[in-house]
């Protein structure tokens, strides 16, 4: 079958406002949380909107942390963190209904905007409904009380007004009609007190990216596809299976996934993960050795993965200190942690962590007496030079995106030799700012480093051709410092 569209494919040609809207360093976070609506990537912008959206502080979820260690460690560097919550079958949303004699006329569940918000957070709100005017018993006011406080008050003239308003806006409740919503409120003031909501902890599989075999709906990982995403994380699974997983969706479809090994790792456990993940070839996920000791918030302390650390200080915080170009290398002494009591890991022997990043490609956090605490290496899980380095994977799946997003306007035009020049101008002098801003190699030039041609196939006039060979920047991982003697060049005279 013929091809139709446009697709970008990567490979190696020789061993030897730069975009339009794609983002950088997106984050993507699949977590368990107290609440939120389940299955629904959430924009979060900061700890005030993850209080609101999925409930803020619970000492017995490891996600809770490392969302506020991800803050914490953002040093005031703005992010895009989409969460999404998952939970396990047969959770129940808080429900009462309104009745007016025995009519049922609403059913008023916990939820947000319009979508249940399943678990046990919601039961004991109060939602007071009162009636003003006798003439016009549907003339409502509503109160939602939360914790004993009023958390949000709604005002209309008419009943389906107040159930389209509720769940348009209500961040607590949402508002169904009932089998006797034709018979309107009962004058005066309802209260009810919602109840009945189950919660069950999600298990591996709730995560695990994949699509209905019936009706190839998304779920798990997959759901994460609808949100703006570049990186991705689950907090919640440290286990080999699911990073295995994670990986080959990521690799799938463009994305990296940000994994922490299991606390205490041994080197045994280190070497058969290794074995599970590398790929001699291109690699979509960075490892990572530590668990990190943080405050609880409740006298004491809570060990936890690092990502929430490596994702705010290394991904985030690092690149916007370089402008959020898409080639920020996530490690090296501006990774220093922030609000980190302690990390596992942190005595053994040098030559030992060195190791285990040279031969099992693991990265690791270590500490320097200047710097304190600080992400040491930035590795993929690739056996190949050529695609060893993160910032090179970032820049690669980034590159690839605004190729196929910029070269989209080329589509259905005619193919005349000035459409080719066009785009092959065009796309020269968007490599070439990337040159400018240091994401291709400067020690040769730019006609050197990089090469694009656009190309029609004689076998299908339909077809074009863009191709880009390019040589990408790459971090500097080793220092060898020499300090000599020069004492030869003095003359003694006696």
């Amino acid at each position: 079958m013929a091809d139709i569209g446009i697709r970008a494919k990567e490979g190696v040609d020789n061993v030897f406002n730069l975009g339009s809207g794609i983002p950088t360093r997106n984050i993507g976070l699949m977590v368990e949380r107290a609440r939120g609506v389940a299955l629904l990537p959430t924009f979060t912008a900061n700890l005030k909107e993850d209080a609101l959206y999925f409930g803020g502080y619970d000492k017995t979820l490891k996600s809770y942390y490392t969302v506020k260690a991800m803050f914490d460690n953002l040093q005031k560097a703005p992010i895009q963190l989409f969460q999404m919550r998952v939970v396990g079958s047969g959770c129940v949303a808080g429900f009462e209904e309104i009745m007016n004699t025995t009519n049922e006329v609403l059913i008023i569940k916990a939820g947000r905007q319009g979508q249940e918000d399943v678990g046990t957070w919601a039961n004991g709100i109060v939602v007071n409904f009162y009636t003003v005017g006798i003439e016009d018993p549907d003339n409502v006011v509503v109160e939602v009380v939360y914790g004993g406080t009023v958390v949000e008050t709604f005002k209309e003239l008419t009943l389906s007004a107040m159930v389209s308003k509720i769940n348009k806006i209500s961040n607590y409740i949402l508002a169904e009609e009932g089998a006797g919503y034709a018979s309107g409120l009962a004058t005066g003031t309802t209260t009810i007190t919602l109840a009945g909501g189950v919660y069950n902890a999600p298990v591996a599989t709730d995560y695990e990216p994949g699509y209905d075999a019936t009706t190839a709906v998304a779920e798990g990982m997959a759901i994460m596809l609808k949100a703006p995403i570049n990186i991705i994380a689950c907090p919640e699974l440290s286990t080999d299976a699911f990073a295995v997983k994670a990986e080959a969706f990521c690799n799938t479809n463009r994305l990296f996934y940000v994994h922490t090994m299991p606390k205490d790792s041994t080197a045994a456990a280190i070497e058969t993960f290794y074995g599970l993940i590398k790929s001699s070839g291109q690699s979509f996920i960075a490892s990572y050795l530590n668990w990190m000791e943080v405050d609880d918030e409740d006298g004491g302390t809570v060990w936890i993965p690092a990502t929430g650390y490596v994702l705010g200080a290394g991904f985030i915080r690092v690149a916007n200190m370089d402008n959020d170009i898409a080639w920020s290398v996530p490690a090296g002494d501006r990774t220093y942690a922030v609000g980190i009591l302690d990390f596992t890991h942190k005595d053994i022997a040098v030559a030992t962590l060195d190791r285990y990043t040279d031969v099992f490609k693991l990265n690791t956090i270590r500490y320097n007496e200047r710097v304190g605490f600080m992400i040491w290496t930035s590795r993929t899980a690739s056996t190949t030079f050529l695609y060893e380095s993160i910032h090179v994977r970032l820049e690669t799946n980034w590159i690839i995106a605004n190729l196929l997003d910029r070269n989209l306007t080329y589509r259905e035009k005619l193919n005349t030799p000035t459409l080719r020049n066009d785009m092959k101008v065009s796309n020269v002098m968007w490599m070439q700012n990337i040159y400018n801003q240091g994401g291709i190699e400067q020690s040769i030039s730019f006609d050197q480093a990089c090469v694009v041609s656009v190309e029609s196939s004689t076998e299908n006039r339909k077809n074009l051709t863009l191709e880009i060979s390019w040589i990408p920047t790459e971090t500097v991982e080793f220092i060898e410092i020499q300090l000599n003697r020069n004492d030869g060049v003095l003359s003694i005279v006696e």
